[in-house]
């Protein structure tokens, strides 16, 4: 994870938080840094993903998650585009968070290269899902899954950067 993302994520939490509840992270597994360390000062942090690792508590597709309680806050960082499935995830992220609540995302958009989800080697391992992530889609997928999204493009970088408000 490159550190764009970390400083995007740090920012978010500042000028978001301090956050009075449970937090979650979709694609917690450290692959290449995580960011569960940017959470330290609460005390519920549940990681969530499709496999076991380091930082993962719920191992399952983001997709199909059923949480058994509201979050105030979710992360997901560098996930949406190893999965077509991204739209349901928003909508499953959006019925987890408590009214108010914050969904901070970052995922690749254009220009960037193809990345496997599975290593840190640029390339993706065959049968490996990938696809970017464009502004357009984003939104309107956030919409419809009742959020209010605000989303920043590094288009150098390649980078999608996004806070979602869950309409309370």
């Amino acid at each position: 994870m490159h550190a764009p993302i970390k400083n995007f994520v740090s920012k978010a939490i500042i000028e978001n938080g301090p956050f009075n509840g449970d937090i979650a992270e979709i694609g917690s597994r450290d692959v290449n840094g995580g960011i569960k360390h940017l959470f330290s000062d609460y005390e519920s942090y549940t990681g969530i993903d499709i496999l076991d690792g380091e930082n993962v508590d719920i191992v399952i597709d983001a997709a199909d998650w059923k949480p058994d309680k509201k979050y105030c806050c979710i992360v997901s960082t560098e996930t949406f585009e190893h999965t077509k499935n991204w739209p349901q995830i928003l909508k499953v992220c959006s019925e987890a968070l408590t009214d108010n609540g914050v969904l901070i995302i970052t995922c690749a958009t254009n220009p960037r290269i193809p990345h496997s989800a599975h290593t840190d080697k640029e390339r993706v391992m065959f049968g490996e899902y990938y696809g970017n992530v464009s502004r357009q889609d984003f939104v309107a997928a956030a919409v419809a899954a009742g959020l209010a999204p605000r989303v920043k493009i590094d288009s150098r970088a390649g980078d999608l950067y996004a806070i979602c408000w869950k309409k309370g």
